[in-house]
């Protein structure tokens, strides 16, 4: 399918756009060549994934130059950078629903970013694909919902019996939506080399893990983007054990800052400052968590953290009584003895 031919739209009113036949056969190849070549991040604690090779994106530089200037013509949606590009399998996990976090942590801006999912090992287009919640369906549905996860990210989807809650993990907080996310999914049917184009703030899961699926994932985001230390900084427990996790990743932004001598810069100020430290870092002098505690001090969030934190404690007491409660009903519904008609 041509770009041109796409209702980028769909971008705004929906949060995703499917493309047919983005990647070439030879562009796919080489993604099949390179994601076999690269190892997995031993350094990323969080996700088992691998870093595409900048030879294979470069090679998908004027496709994806051409999507940001039509999702910029056509949208109010802004991106003009390539922030990065990895490879996922269902081989080494797969995922519940979930709004992206690392991405919302460091950009703190989920709209004017754009997650390009590519497969490029697919046996089957009817199996291992992305779930999604589409945000027109959300805002009919549960408008509470959607009000809350707009423009958001770092979202966990927790079942229970008959609802779900929703835990932040920058804020701490906990929403419960009566409406389950399955009852509003809608699975696009992939094949290899399509082009699944998402918002940053959609709510996504894989679908199943049955076939051994590759996909590729550029990440698109607006380079004017204001990053603040403060935000970066603030943040409860959830957050720090996802920073502390990759910790290579986080900590050359708060070095970023530091070399800038501002609290507040644009995503392409703070890409440059970080490229200008890049050989200078090195192995690190305290643990994670020490210097994140050390950066909420420095950045004056140490209370707004404690204070999420334990909204953190209080949502998580409140989620298991809650599933105590549900147990001990349903313990006690089986204990009653049958009811036989007369």
């Amino acid at each position: 399918m041509p770009m041109n031919d796409v209702d980028w739209k769909d971008l705004e009113t929906r949060g995703f756009v499917h493309v047919r036949g983005f990647l070439s056969p030879r562009d796919l190849e080489n993604c099949r060549s390179d994601y076999a070549d690269q190892p997995v991040d031993e350094a990323n604690r969080n996700n088992a994934i691998s870093e595409a090779s900048a030879r294979a994106t470069a090679r998908l530089g004027q496709p994806v130059n051409e999507l940001m200037a039509l999702v910029t013509a056509n949208t109010d949606i802004r991106v003009d950078s390539n922030l990065g590009a990895y490879y996922f399998a269902t081989t080494r996990g797969v995922f519940p629903w979930h709004q992206d976090y690392e991405s919302y942590f460091s950009c703190q801006n989920h709209y004017d970013y754009l997650n390009l999912f590519i497969p490029v090992i697919k046996p089957r287009p009817d199996k291992s694909n992305l779930c999604l919640v589409p945000f027109d369906a959300l805002k009919r549905e549960s408008p509470k919902t959607f009000k809350r996860v707009v423009g958001k990210g770092a979202t966990m989807a927790y079942d229970l019996p008959d609802r779900q809650i929703l835990f932040q993990a920058d804020s701490g907080a906990a929403h419960v939506t009566r409406v389950p996310l399955d009852r509003l999914a809608f699975t696009p049917q992939l094949e290899a080399g399509d082009l699944l184009v998402m918002r940053g703030d959609i709510f996504h899961r894989t679908e199943d893990g049955d076939t051994d699926r590759v996909a590729l994932s550029m990440r698109l985001g607006y380079s004017k983007t204001v990053v603040r230390r403060a935000t970066l900084a603030d943040g409860g427990f959830a957050k720090m054990r996802t920073m502390a996790g990759n910790f290579k990743y986080y900590e050359p932004l708060f070095r970023a800052f530091d070399r800038s001598g501002r609290d507040e810069l644009t995503w392409a100020e703070l890409e440059r400052f970080v490229r200008e430290g890049h050989d200078q870092t090195g192995a690190p002098s305290e643990t994670p968590s020490r210097f994140l505690l050390r950066q909420k001090l420095r950045s004056g969030v140490i209370l707004s953290s404690a204070r999420r934190m334990l909204t953190e404690v209080v949502g998580n007491k409140a989620l298991w009584a809650y599933h105590r409660r549900q147990a001990r009903k349903t313990a006690a519904r089986a204990a009653q003895p049958l009811r036989h008609p007369a």
